[in-house]
């Protein structure tokens, strides 16, 4: 056991947990940390000029790694900047370890500038903050927050160090510590016993999978899962790729309390949920979504999610992988069950190969459109595409199209959005993602609403030359409030000026905005285009823009 400065102490209990970047803004707080980082090579230091980059840029790389990314903020308004991101990475149940300066002990009594309630801010945006005030519990409270971060439901944590600790002697035994890394457990075998049981007794078993698929990298156990059952597949909108979208079987994304979801659970006798939220209504209806009588299945390793908002007649708490694996092992045995699935699955092809048909049709009959169609654009997308190419998608109204179109197939290789709701994670979370994967291609889709969030990016983007291809759909509009109005109003003209949702006087360019901070790029007006732009932006081997000029069109 050895005696070292708190700074120095909170570097090596950094590097004991693997880490290889820490994303942030340093202010006075952190001057003694930021100190020892300087001679801490092996750790880089990626310095945004907002808060909302430090954590979209921290997001995407966790989710792409992982592993909990460690995240710096200045004390209280670093910590109230960066709370819309942060809130997304709770909801999203991503691993983050934010380290945030707190003023020197000796001067919170006197409510100093810059100080706050560190933890009080942090807690609905976090999994679980502290505030320590020894500087021997720096070991004990970092070590605690990546377990955290780690232990299901995994997701950002918060640590507020007071900058006076970081001069404090500490003992440091880094062979005390634990490694950090949880499962959830093979769940409960009566469950799914019963699980089985309910599978064996459906006629028309329907699955809504979300993205506690891709979270417990699942997807193989769950196409199994579906091929088993022969049945439908849908997945709530917002969410990473948890079902291979050209899979015959997939139906496509869907909203949870919209008519479609209405009727296919009336037409069904059995649901199976997995990996997320049942029915978390964003609109208030009276419509009944859930038929009182249809059995429910649902399966996650939050066991706050399970039976939240609804009964279910059989919640199994475990990690998905392995719940399926079992699950798996019991039906393959079943052959009545083989022959029923063998005919669900001839007539559910037959479906999606119409599906297919008519959405060629309808990217042929748009190709040509001037501003680009949004599925002339997804196919351009699709048709650049690689094996190594992963797309980070911030564009919101869009997002279904582009999941129709491309050809998702690998839980890694779509990252979006998930639960809390706010934008501006599209251009740093496609930072983080190259920076976790740099072998990889990164391709970020970003409306120009959630882009106007986050576009400090393009500094960050073009200091660090990270080669990540940019892409953002110029409309001038927040489209996907004009879908939401449409839902809630019905029948409106979506052609007219809508208050406070046109962003066109003036259209902002973000091409001047992206040059005077670094990054080159060029401006699409036709589909035809596309394909060469995106060409040029692999040739640069630097950051680069396209910006694309879309049709205001709602879905």
């Amino acid at each position: 056991m050895k005696k070292v400065k708190g700074s120095k102490a909170l570097i090596e209990l950094l590097k004991h947990h693997g880490t290889e970047c820490v994303f942030g803004i340093p202010g006075a707080t952190e001057i003694f940390f930021m100190e020892e980082l300087e001679r801490t090579p092996e750790i880089k230091f990626i310095l945004a000029l907002n808060e909302m980059v430090c954590v979209g840029a921290a997001e995407g790389y966790g989710r792409a790694k992982g592993k909990p990314a460690v995240l710096n903020l200045h004390t209280g308004p670093g910590m109230a900047a960066a709370m819309p991101l942060l809130l997304n990475a709770k909801y999203g149940k991503v691993p983050m370890v934010i380290l945030v300066g707190q003023n020197d002990t000796r001067l919170l009594v006197k409510d100093p500038q810059l100080s706050g309630d560190i933890v009080s801010m942090a807690k609905p945006v976090v999994k679980w903050a502290t505030e320590i005030h020894r500087g021997q519990d720096i070991p004990v409270a970092v070590n605690r927050a990546f377990k955290m971060a780690m232990q299901p439901p995994m997701g950002p944590v918060a640590v507020s160090i007071p900058s006076d600790l970081m001069n404090e002697e500490v003992q440091l035994d880094l062979r005390s510590l634990p490694p950090y890394g949880y499962n959830a457990g093979r769940g409960d075998s009566h469950q799914i016993a019963h699980a089985k049981s309910l599978i064996l007794q459906a006629e028309n078993p329907v699955l809504l999978v979300q993205e506690g698929v891709a979270r417990n990298r699942a997807l193989a156990e769950t196409v199994k899962f579906a091929e088993l059952l022969g049945a439908p597949v849908y997945q709530i909108w917002m969410g990473d790729v948890n079902f291979p979208v050209r899979h015959p079987q997939y139906r496509g994304d869907i909203d949870s309390t919209s008519p479609q979801m209405v009727r296919v659970l009336r037409e069904s006798d059995l649901l199976i949920e997995i990996g997320g939220q049942l029915f978390n209504d964003a609109f208030y209806s009276d419509a009944e979504v859930l038929p009182e009588a249809l059995p429910v299945v649902q399966i996650d390793d939050d066991p706050w999610e399970l039976g939240k908002n609804f009964p279910v007649d059989c919640p199994i708490q475990g990690d998905i992988r392995e719940v399926l694996a079992e699950l798996n092992g019991l039906l393959e045995k079943e052959y009545d069950l083989a022959e029923k699935a063998a005919k669900r699955r001839k007539l559910l092809a037959a479906e999606s190969e119409r599906q297919q048909e008519a959405l060629s049709n309808k990217i042929e009959a748009e190709k040509n459109r001037q501003p680009v169609a949004v599925t002339a654009l997804m196919a351009g997308v699709s048709a650049a595409m690689t094996d190594k190419t992963y797309i980070v998608d911030d564009c919101w109204s869009s997002s279904a199209m582009l999941r129709a179109i491309v050809d998702f197939k690998d839980e890694k290789s779509l990252y979006r959005p998930r639960n809390g709701g706010s934008i501006g994670f599209g251009l740093p979370g496609g930072l983080g993602v190259k920076l976790a994967c740099p072998e990889k291609e990164v391709l970020v889709l970003s409306g120009d609403g959630s882009a106007a969030w986050s576009m400090q990016t393009f500094w960050t983007a073009a200091h660090y030359r990270i080669p990540v291809i940019m892409i953002i759909t110029n409309n001038g509009t927040y489209r996907q409030v004009k879908n939401v109005r449409k839902r809630i109003l019905g029948d409106y003209p979506l052609n007219e000026p809508h208050l406070g949702m046109e962003i066109d006087n003036p259209v902002i360019s973000f091409m001047a905005l992206a040059k005077s901070m670094g990054v080159s790029g060029c401006q699409v007006h036709k589909a035809v285009e596309l394909s060469k732009a995106i060409e040029n932006g692999r040739n640069c081997k630097e950051p680069y823009l396209i910006e694309v000029f879309v049709e205001n069109r709602p879905d």
